[in-house]
């Protein structure tokens, strides 16, 4: 499945279901050391540039450690974990650029991960920069035209541009500066070194547990995830934008792409069911998570989402009372 499709399914998916601290030291512990190498012809030397090491556990950001490289651009960090889930990032600030390494693993204790990192002079001169691919992407979201510019820019020369605008102390904005901004886009699927899914969010503790196994048995298993896609592969765009807004309103009662959701929740919820089986059967003697769906279960048995219950709570038993719905969300 191309990856672009998988997103849509998921996202989909998710639309219709809305309803390190520290590195720890060991004797046998694993490194990574690294140099610096001036790309630009009779650069500037590379010692005392500002390396820092960002170590992640489970994908989670667990801790900086800076250093600076000697005389020779050298630089090693030592006493790192190589325990699964354990990765590491070096980014490197040199004459206010900033060059990034790929995720790295470590893969053996005791051995070293060795780096070579190429730096460039810095310019502000933009004359060597040039826009190799230009794309405006319209979409209609929310009764509006949204446009986007997606930018592929070209550097001919021998120097790194790092811009001419500063930013908060002086200091130049950087491509650390826009992966910050990107974090404050919040569609209902994110693409990190996970698939973050949003679709659902603040579950009643019912189901804190059931939405993991839902996702779990339908992305962990092959045969799942392409069933749950066939659901929704002949969309239309169109129908597609019109999908959240539809079960936003109308929860289980929706239709979308000229089927009713309900019937769509309930093969959902078989094919993960399913897929938690087959994901069981090959771990022996394990359990597998079928339990966690019940509360989905019986949410598509009664045929009304969890806002549709509230909403009718609130224009009954509540009678309109903020106090009686809070009272209710305290979890």
């Amino acid at each position: 499945m191309k990856r672009h499709s998988l997103l849509s399914m998921v996202f989909l998916l998710g639309i219709i279901l809305i309803g390190l601290v520290g590195i720890p030291g060991r004797a046998d512990a694993a490194g990574i050391s690294g140099r610096l190498v001036n790309k630009t012809p009779k650069g500037k030397g590379v010692e005392g540039a500002e390396v820092t090491l960002t170590a992640y556990r489970n994908e989670q950001e667990a801790g900086k450690t800076p250093t600076r490289t000697d005389r020779a651009g050298r630089f090693q960090f030592q006493d790192l974990s190589a325990k699964p889930g354990d990765t590491y990032t070096v980014t490197v600030r040199y004459q206010d650029a900033e060059y990034n390494s790929e995720r790295i693993v470590l893969q053996d204790a005791g051995a070293t991960r060795t780096l070579e990192i190429p730096v460039y002079d810095s310019t502000t001169d933009a004359s060597q920069i040039s826009v190799k691919i230009h794309h405006v992407v319209f979409s209609v979201a929310d009764g509006s035209l949204r446009a986007e510019e997606v930018l592929l820019f070209r550097n001919s020369g021998d120097k790194a541009y790092v811009g001419a605008k500063e930013v908060a102390g002086g200091r130049r904005a950087t491509l650390q500066d826009w992966n910050l901004h990107l974090t404050t886009l919040f569609p209902e699927v994110r693409l990190k070194q996970f698939l973050e899914v949003r679709g659902a969010d603040a579950v009643p503790p019912e189901l804190t547990c059931a939405l993991p196994a839902l996702w779990k048995g339908i992305l962990y298993d092959a045969d799942a995830c392409e069933a749950a896609w066939r659901l929704v592969a002949g969309w239309s765009f169109a129908e597609r934008e019109a999908s959240l807004e539809a079960v936003a309103r109308r929860g289980l009662a929706a239709d979308v792409a000229g089927r009713a959701v309900l019937p769509l929740v309930r093969e959902l919820l078989e094919i993960a069911r399913a897929g938690l089986v087959r994901i069981a059967d090959g771990h022996a003697g394990k359990s597998d998570e079928r339990g966690f769906l019940d509360p989905l279960l019986a949410i598509a048995e009664r045929g009304r989402s969890p806002g549709e219950e509230v909403l009718a709570r609130w224009e009954g038993a509540w009678r309109g009372s903020p106090e009686r719905l809070i009272e209710y969300a305290r979890y």
